[in-house]
């Protein structure tokens, strides 16, 4: 019976975390997203992409939370102290252990690349920001008004 509990923990483990990394590759894509958005100078579609990034990430915690409480239970059943490290709750035949550690390795380089695409897209919004303080303001034009007489007045030297 404890053996059947950890292999449905396992498996349930490895579903959430293969979720969890196809989310994080939909943020990633969003956040790539804005960079382009930020390089055209684009506000209007920017708002709409937040707040799909907002659903996004509100899917992402709710992931996230699952996969805690999953491995918690992993845990639980293993009979390890709390926090052990993944490669302790895995037994290292199980092919599906190196499938996890394999998702766990994917998960990390995808946060990576989301830090590093969160990190220029700040640099790049700041770049914008004081590009536009240093642009001079433009020289306001002079007015010029022109005079135009009325058709009949045209002709007032010739009339004479």
């Amino acid at each position: 019976m404890e053996n059947e509990k950890w292999t449905e923990l396992h498996t349930q483990l490895q579903s959430l975390m293969k979720k969890e990394i196809d989310m994080m590759r939909e943020l990633l894509g969003n956040l790539h997203q804005e960079e382009m958005l930020i390089i055209r100078k684009d506000k209007t579609c920017w708002n709409q992409l937040m707040e799909e990034r907002a659903h996004l990430i509100s899917q992402l915690s709710d992931l996230r939370q699952n996969r805690i409480l999953t491995t918690e239970n992993l845990e639980s059943t293993a009979q390890n102290t709390h926090h052990a490290p993944l490669e302790e709750l895995l037994p290292p035949e199980n092919e599906n252990s190196w499938e996890l550690l394999a998702l766990r390795d994917q998960m990390l380089s995808l946060l990576d690349r989301m830090n590093l695409q969160c990190s220029r897209n700040e640099m790049l919004t700041q770049l914008e920001k004081h590009q536009s303080a240093l642009q001079p303001l433009p020289e306001k034009k002079t007015k010029i008004s022109i005079a135009t007489l009325p058709p009949e007045d045209y002709n007032i030297g010739n009339d004479r």
